[in-house]
């Protein structure tokens, strides 16, 4: 068990509500003293995702949102279907592999000069497309424009079915 993932459904329940038509918790019984009764739990990260502290330990609302639900934390990796960070609802929350979430990144990697997913520069001037699909590293040629290999690579993923 890891350490962020200690706390019971029930401990949960009793410190917060949360509302499934719109993924925002509110506090029941709040365990600090800076925070009231019915007061939104939503504290921003840096990285866009609401966290939230319960008895000095911080969790993550999606994970507490499906704990909530199912009572039992997810087995894999929480993935924001609509890639909203802050879309709690649980209609909006799916168990996908790392893979899985991956196909959901719209922008390259910051060490991308390109404003394309999967393309590389290529030697000679031109740049190549390439997508992983089940553990394989799929090519998908070069191209002269990295326009024209991003398209390349949305399309591939659109015959996979990987893209929204």
């Amino acid at each position: 068990m890891r350490k962020n993932e200690e706390i019971t459904r029930e401990r949960l329940k009793h410190v917060l509500s949360y509302d499934v038509n719109t993924g925002l918790f509110t506090w029941l019984n709040p365990s600090g003293r800076r925070v009231s009764r019915g007061r939104l739990a939503n504290r921003t990260t840096c990285y866009g995702y609401i966290q939230i502290m319960i008895d000095n330990v911080n969790y993550y609302a999606h994970r507490l949102a499906w704990l909530y639900v199912y009572g039992e934390w997810p087995s894999g990796i929480l993935d924001h279907i609509n890639r909203n960070k802050q879309d709690n609802r649980i209609t909006n929350l799916r168990v996908v592999s790392h893979s899985e979430n991956h196909h959901n990144m719209t922008h390259p990697p910051k060490r991308n000069k390109h404003e394309w997913v999967g393309v590389t520069k290529a030697p000679y001037g031109k740049y190549s497309a390439k997508i992983r699909w089940n553990g394989e590293r799929l090519w998908l040629g070069t191209f002269d424009t990295p326009k024209e290999a991003g398209k390349a690579y949305i399309k591939k993923k659109r015959e996979l079915g990987l893209y929204i």
